[in-house]
């Protein structure tokens, strides 16, 4: 599989059956909450499933359990956006469990409906693993029918390329934590970052502007500057939160710390104070685990995967208020993916401790009225 300027071109598909996430409009309250309401539109999931051909796809094989393993499906999309994001390129990804596959068969299947430049009735030859995969979470976003595959007219001989993601997977099935890295093409980096997954539907206007962090004796304070903070179930708050929020920090923006434990300069561990997940997903919207009130400490969590290397602990944002975790608890959720040493990252990186950024963003926030 290799990589182009315009982006990932592997040349291989993930399709899959699942219901669709569709936005429903919210009703404005007054009309000069305009520019402070939150939600202009609502997401919900549709009531039938329906096809999902991704093409130029990229897969990790991460060990997971006794049972099954973490398939990594990795693609790459240009935003069209109506604000600065408009024009960067993004990667996505979505980790679906996988507890057996079929070795690649030759079929029929229906042209890909990406695809304006065939007749969309006529078949099409491929090579096809068929997986089983675990669901976990809401029935809603349960996936069915997965499959990779490939177009290919030779019926004798499976492509090279689904031969090898067959393999690694039969192989990695059971293997625990012994595979937990993320196999990508990245521009190297030995500095210690973190990647951050954010799920795409709590992008649209919650998604990550900067990332700061603060070296200290044995950890590094990770802060994360969000666009906005939505509420998901309590929705028709979101006003009267945006106002709190203005008043009690002095700023919109959304600031969440979390903190990379080292040993010998290496990531061992991550710690969540006020802002642990726990299982919770992006339905819920006041999540804060591993409290610190009443002067408990936030307890440690294994890092569970690493992106590229040792030095590249990952980080799942899996709640509406911003809760993060070292697991993914939306699983068949596409999410965006935040790599902060790549060259046209739209991050904006810098060093400073969680203070300073605070600082920072309610000096900004008198400049710019909403802010």
């Amino acid at each position: 599989m290799k990589m182009t300027e315009s982006g990932f071109d592997s040349g291989i598909w993930f399709s899959y059956k699942q219901k669709e996430y569709v936005a429903k409009k919210v009703p404005k309250i007054f009309k000069w909450t305009e520019k402070i309401i939150s939600p202009k539109v609502l997401f919900d999931w549709s009531e039938t499933s329906k096809q999902w051909d991704w093409k130029n796809c990229h897969f990790s094989i991460i060990g997971n359990d006794e049972d099954s393993t973490r398939v990594a499906v990795r693609r790459q999309k240009v935003l069209q956006r109506t604000d600065a994001l408009s024009g960067n390129k993004i990667s996505l990804m979505m980790g679906i469990d996988v507890t057996g596959a079929k070795k690649p068969e030759f079929e029929k299947y229906h042209e890909p409906k990406k695809n304006p430049q065939k007749d969309l009735t006529q078949k099409i030859n491929r090579w096809a693993i068929r997986l089983t995969n675990k669901n976990d979470g809401d029935p809603d976003t349960f996936i069915t029918d997965a499959c990779i595959w490939m177009e290919a007219d030779d019926h004798d001989t499976a492509p090279d390329a689904l031969s090898e993601i067959f393999e690694k997977i039969q192989k990695t099935i059971g293997t625990g934590s012994e595979s937990n890295v993320f196999d990508v093409q990245t521009t190297h980096d030995e500095h210690v970052f973190p990647v951050i997954y954010q799920p795409r539907v709590d992008t649209l206007d919650n998604y990550i502007r900067a990332i700061f962090w603060d070296m200290q004796e044995d950890k590094i304070e990770i802060s994360i500057v969000f666009n906005d903070e939505q509420l998901s179930r309590a929705w028709f708050l979101d006003v009267a939160y945006r106002l709190f929020r203005k008043r009690k920090y002095g700023r919109i923006r959304d600031l969440e710390s979390f903190q990379i434990m080292l040993s010998s300069s290496v990531p061992t561990q991550l710690k969540f104070p006020d802002i642990y997940s726990n299982n919770d997903t992006l339905k819920d919207d006041s999540t804060h685990g591993d409290s610190t009130k009443w002067c408990k400490k936030a307890p440690p969590h294994d890092i569970k995967y690493f992106y590229d290397d040792e030095h590249h602990p990952v980080v799942f944002v899996n709640t509406s208020n911003h809760a993060m975790a070292e697991h993914d608890t939306n699983p068949q959720f596409w999410k965006w993916e935040y790599v902060g040493w790549e060259k046209d990252t739209p991050l904006v990186i810098g060093g400073g401790t969680r203070d300073a950024v605070d600082d920072m963003l309610k000096e900004q926030a008198i400049k710019e009225k909403y802010c």
